[in-house]
């Protein structure tokens, strides 16, 4: 059969470049993920822990229909190496950072980068080799998670226990000098090259929409009541952004999010599927390792372990499920997906102050396992359903959108923490309590583990929610074998399928 075949020796290197750069993203997010107490501690800055993620995510899901549109018009190569490039640059200066303001600032160049690194790669992907063989590779680089799920808490949870968090984001650099140097040398595509419009103006009006529904859930009922003049106000502009927003993408010549697009049915569905599935995902890894540490009161290695699990579920479920999605339907396989999601999910909210580090690793486990069986196949199917092309931006609006539940999720689960936890935000204590250091008297302790315990559980019933309405979304997606949904190209793609090459 072709998904058998022996990949082209020519291949080989890209592929290897690409599962590079893939892990500069998945190792950042298992690491920073693990060690996020440990550095809202040492910067005395737990009133802005969420923003840390939320700013990274922010850009990093504004940034990629940008860049997918932009690699459809100047080709993939130029655009995969600007990311690696602001990634790097992202994660030196994140690391010699002094104040929790200035590792916001660093993370959002990070998320730049990341913008470009996740959705172009998978893009690759999808112009080197034909379905089949694009379902088995999209698992095959799923285990690029499974592999830093293993690496990153072990690495992260040592650094910071030892010579200091700084050093989870200078082991970036190697690995990314590497993945370019590859790409550079054995990665050559053909571009065709026409006049274009790039969407700033849809891209600006999409980042200010975004800001400010991050500021109305994150700050709002913290540093200003939810009804107030600055909630009133920012709903204001959220409101304007949107309208305008998509004013401009009906407009303009070639819009940053496509929305022409939204009438394919796999796309639609996938995409805003996505979105609740990315909202799940950061649940997990914004509450899980705050449980380990903030409430059972174990180091940072213990946070990356419990939280390891749904790392590795990811890919082990995602290695078979394109395949199975093919075989069978999409919408099968990614309904299956996410309600293993909801049981993970209301399995997590039957933890408490004494359940142990076990209990929520496999728990997250098992999470995981539902996302890797749900969201590969949409990624398929999306790029199955356009011409080369499109096939860039289409994969980055699933991206973006993935990305996007992720930022909505996080800003949510932040501002449903923050409500519960209000009265030990700015307490010197929390910090020491999650740092580990100091003296904090037991009475003190036992009321942080209690509180934080409260607002996590608030946060994994908001998160279930989204489980629950992503599986009825999903259900949307047409039955029938995947081959029926394939768009076929009479126009050859700029860069060979592999078995085309192999047969050449």
């Amino acid at each position: 059969m072709t998904s058998d075949r022996a990949m082209p020796s020519h291949i080989r290197p890209i592929v290897a470049g690409l599962m590079l750069s893939m892990f500069l993203v998945a190792l950042d997010s298992t690491i920073v993920s693990t060690a996020m107490p440990t550095i809202a501690g040492d910067l005395n800055g737990f009133a802005l822990y969420a923003w840390v993620p939320s700013i990274y995510l922010l850009t990093q899901a504004v940034s990629t229909p940008l860049y997918g549109k932009i690699a459809d018009l100047f080709g993939r190569k130029h655009v995969l190496f600007l990311g690696i490039g602001l990634f790097l640059l992202g994660s030196i200066a994140s690391g010699a950072a002094q104040s929790m303001i200035q590792l916001i600032v660093f993370r959002a160049i990070q998320g730049l980068g990341a913008g470009a690194v996740f959705p172009i790669t998978i893009t690759i992907i999808g112009d080197l080799f034909s379905l089949e063989q694009r379902a088995r590779m999209q698992g095959l680089f799923s285990s690029v998670w499974g592999i830093s799920s293993v690496l990153g808490p072990l690495l992260g949870g040592t650094l910071v226990d030892g010579v200091g968090w700084r050093w989870i984001f200078y082991l970036n650099i190697p690995a990314g000098l590497v993945a370019a140097a590859l790409i550079a040398m054995f990665f050559h595509e053909e571009r065709q090259t026409r006049e274009h419009q790039i969407d700033f103006a849809g891209a600006t009006l999409l980042s200010i929409t975004l800001i400010a529904v991050l500021l109305f859930l994150i700050e709002g009922g913290a540093q200003w009541p939810w009804v107030s003049v600055q909630s009133a106000l920012l709903l204001a502009v959220t409101a304007a952004g949107s309208i305008f927003f998509i004013r401009r993408e009906l407009v303009a010549p070639e819009p940053v999010l496509p929305l022409d697009l939204y009438r394919n049915r796999i796309i639609a569905v996938s995409t805003l599927a996505g979105f609740f599935a990315g909202m799940v995902m950061i649940s997990v890894s914004f509450d899980v390792p705050l449980y380990v540490q903030g409430v059972l009161g174990q180091d940072a290695i213990h946070a990356g372990f419990a939280l390891a699990p749904m790392s590795l579920g990811w890919p082990l479920a995602s290695s078979v499920s394109g395949r199975i999605a093919i075989r069978t339907s999409y919408r099968t396989v990614a309904v299956a997906g996410l309600g293993l999601d909801i049981i993970g999910i209301a399995l997590l909210l039957t933890l408490h102050l004494t359940s142990g580090f076990w209990a929520a690793a496999g728990f997250s486990f098992l999470v995981g396992v539902g996302l890797g069986v749900s969201t590969t196949p949409m990624v398929v199917a999306v790029q199955g359903a356009v011409a080369w092309g499109r096939r860039g931006i289409a994969t980055a609006m699933n991206t973006f959108m993935r990305s996007f539940g992720q930022v909505a999720g996080l800003a949510i689960m932040g501002a449903i923490i923050n409500n519960v936890t209000g009265s030990i935000r700015t307490n010197p204590a929390t910090n020491h309590t999650l740092r580990r250091s100091g003296h904090v008297p037991p009475a003190v302790a036992d009321h942080i583990h209690r509180v934080l315990l409260n607002g996590i559980h608030d946060a994994f019933i908001a998160a279930l929610v989204a489980a629950i309405i992503g599986t009825a979304i999903a259900a949307f997606l047409p039955g029938g074998s995947a081959r029926e949904h394939e768009l076929r190209e009479e126009t050859a793609p700029a860069v060979p399928v592999a078995e085309e090459a192999e047969a050449g």
